[in-house]
């Protein structure tokens, strides 16, 4: 067993077990846990035929430290986020097993990890959610590739609102590969560090899952309406929908909208219908351009922060006040071009020096 202080690495012959250790903390992510779980997943990929990822505590992960990178210089923020957008690549391209056991609370900069992996595990403890937005901030994590290509706009709904999904709706959304009883997780465990191949590791899974046809939630009945009201072009479509829907889900949904970030709003759904029709690196690219022009220009993300999590006064003083005052330039100037420097290599032969 090899241990960092805050992330774990387990090694049993052939099988390797990465765990965040930072429990206290929900297990969010800072500046040492990006650096070591960049360097493990690397080193795993190469001596492992195959790698499970999972929390401690009860709880998978609860993202990125954003205060940490509403504070950052651009430099600090492409150095974090470039370690992020790497990681991500890296895992999305395994060729063997990578297996996340999405268990307990899983939010924000988790993402990386949770959505990266072919073979992606929810339970019924699971929370997922992309909170962003309520904080003045862009939907990042890889999210304008992956959430844009959810069907019946499913991911757009859940990077805007920044709800929770619970594990089941998870799988039947295809943010889970497979949903599976938290009491089952140790034998799974077990089970999958014996594995030397997809083909075991499917089996394995096939044989844990939980998936009961008869299982209605929340979801099944509300899914037509993401379909419709989330479907807008714009943000000003979307409202529209809702505010002409008359259900009370409709009315919940545009109440929790009203309270985030309306520059955000519009600055999250452009990259996602930007990034629906573009390949991986395209859209990690676009979010670097877009994390580096936040840390330039992000009142709304440094308010964000102060009104939710600092002061807590719940009151943030947007800079504008409803997504009707917010004006094309407004939203562009974040997808502005950046200087050079800050573009993603992925190069194999190059490192980013930490």
């Amino acid at each position: 067993m090899s241990t960092t202080k805050l992330v774990k690495m387990f090694e049993y012959g052939k099988a390797g077990i990465i765990q965040f250790n930072r429990p206290a903390a929900l297990n969010a992510i800072n500046k040492e846990m990006w650096k070591n779980m960049h360097e493990l997943i690397s080193i795993m990929e190469h001596q492992k035929d195959i790698v499970i990822l999972k929390g401690s505590g009860k709880i998978f992960c609860a993202g990125g430290d954003i205060k940490q990178l509403t504070r950052a210089s651009p430099d600090e923020a492409y150095f974090l986020y470039s370690l992020a957008c790497r990681t991500f690549d890296r895992i999305s391209n395994y060729k063997k097993p990578f297996v996340a056991l999405v268990d307990g609370l899983t939010m924000g900069g988790a993402a990386i990890y949770a959505m990266s992996g072919k073979y992606r595990i929810a339970t019924e403890r699971t929370k997922f959610a992309m909170p962003e937005t309520i904080i003045g901030y862009f939907n990042d994590a890889a999210s304008s590739y992956w959430l844009s290509r959810l069907e019946n706009n499913f991911g757009i709904y859940v990077g805007l609102t920044g709800n929770y999904v619970k594990g089941y709706d998870m799988k039947k959304s295809g943010l889970a590969t497979h949903y599976i009883e938290s009491r089952k997780l140790d034998e799974l465990e077990q089970n999958l560090i014996r594995c030397e191949s997809h083909a075991d590791v499917e089996k394995v899974l096939a044989e844990s899952s939980s998936d009961p046809p008869s299982l209605a939630t929340e979801l099944d009945e509300i899914l037509p309406s993401i379909n419709k009201c989330f479907g807008g072009v714009t943000m000003e479509e979307i409202f529209d929908n809702l505010e002409n829907d008359d259900s009370e889900w409709a009315k919940d949904t545009l109440a929790v909208l009203k309270m985030k970030s309306p520059t955000s709003l519009k600055v999250s759904h452009r990259s996602f219908t930007t990034g629906k029709n573009m390949p991986l690196r395209d859209c990690l690219n676009m979010e670097m351009v877009l994390t580096i022009n936040y840390c330039t220009d992000g009142s709304d993300a440094k308010e964000g922060v102060r009104a939710i999590l600092i002061e807590k006064d719940l009151k943030p003083n947007w800079s504008r006040k409803s997504i009707y005052e917010v004006a094309d330039e407004d939203v562009q100037r974040f997808f502005r071009p950046i200087p050079k420097k800050y573009e993603l290599i992925f190069d194999e032969q190059l490192r980013i020096k930490l």
